[in-house]
């Protein structure tokens, strides 16, 4: 599986490699209904606390020794209440800013409104030359950075998308075998 990271963020390649991670990884399409990656793997309290401490121990092992800090955070959005997301799964490492809450909040209310990763739909809007502000969507409440399973504070969107793939690549296997 290609990665985010091994294409430039303004190359034609990386909407095409974000679409296969979101098919690859089972991540819905929809339409009407806004469903997020969590709901595709029949996320529980359980899923979401060893998929994020996966998250999190990935990030110490990879990021932290280049100095790096990252929110992560795990939402889900029960059926039928969509703008009532539960967060099951939340932690910080290293030195975050200030504000990382308001735009952890801000990219998983652009899944809740694209129902697809706020990476792939920033990368579709800016090929087709959309600002999300056209559709009313403003900062600080929509962010396209990251997803509902939101890494934030690596130097690129990339590298926050990347790390994701890569443990969801890890751990998608085990929920086969459970």
């Amino acid at each position: 599986m290609r990665k985010a990271t091994d294409v430039d963020e303004t190359s034609p390649e990386l909407l095409t490699i974000l679409q296969a991670h979101e098919k690859d990884l089972g991540f819905p399409r929809v339409a009407q209904t806004v469903l997020s990656p969590c709901q595709a793997l029949n996320l529980t309290e359980s899923v979401a606390w060893e998929l994020g401490t996966l998250l999190r121990a990935r990030f110490i092992k990879e990021k932290v020794p280049a100095g790096h800090s990252a929110a992560i955070q795990i939402r889900a959005f029960p059926e039928g209440h969509p703008k009532h997301a539960s967060i099951l799964f939340a932690t910080t490492v290293g030195s975050v800013p200030p504000g990382i809450g308001s735009l952890v909040a801000g990219k998983a209310n652009v899944v809740k409104w694209s129902g697809t990763s706020t990476y792939l739909t920033r990368t579709r809007f800016k090929s087709a030359g959309i600002d999300l502000g056209e559709f009313g969507l403003t900062s600080p409440d929509y962010f396209m950075h990251g997803g509902v399973i939101v890494v934030s504070g690596m130097p690129s969107q990339a590298e926050d998308h990347q790390l994701q793939v890569d443990t969801l690549v890890e751990y998608l296997p085990s929920l086969q075998k459970a």
